[in-house]
């Protein structure tokens, strides 16, 4: 019998990570928000991190339907 190999488990889509990282930074926002002692200048770059985290998933998205020959969606009005 011939030894057949499957192929090695690649890493996370982008996408998947970076709705991680933002459920992540929203925890984080709420719990800095109920906290007495709240950072606002933590809270202001988790913000930013989530806007970046969302390019990251607009860019996957484009390539993804790029790949696959479908139509970017993102352009609908």
């Amino acid at each position: 019998m011939e030894n057949q190999h499957k192929p090695p488990i690649g890493c996370k889509p982008a996408w998947m990570v970076a709705w991680s990282r933002i459920s992540d930074l929203i925890g984080a926002i709420e719990r800095q928000y109920e906290s007495p002692v709240g950072n606002a200048k933590l809270v202001e770059r988790w913000a930013e991190e989530i806007i970046m985290q969302c390019r990251i998933i607009e860019h996957s998205e484009k390539r993804f339907n790029e790949d696959h020959g479908l139509e970017d969606s993102s352009d609908a009005t």
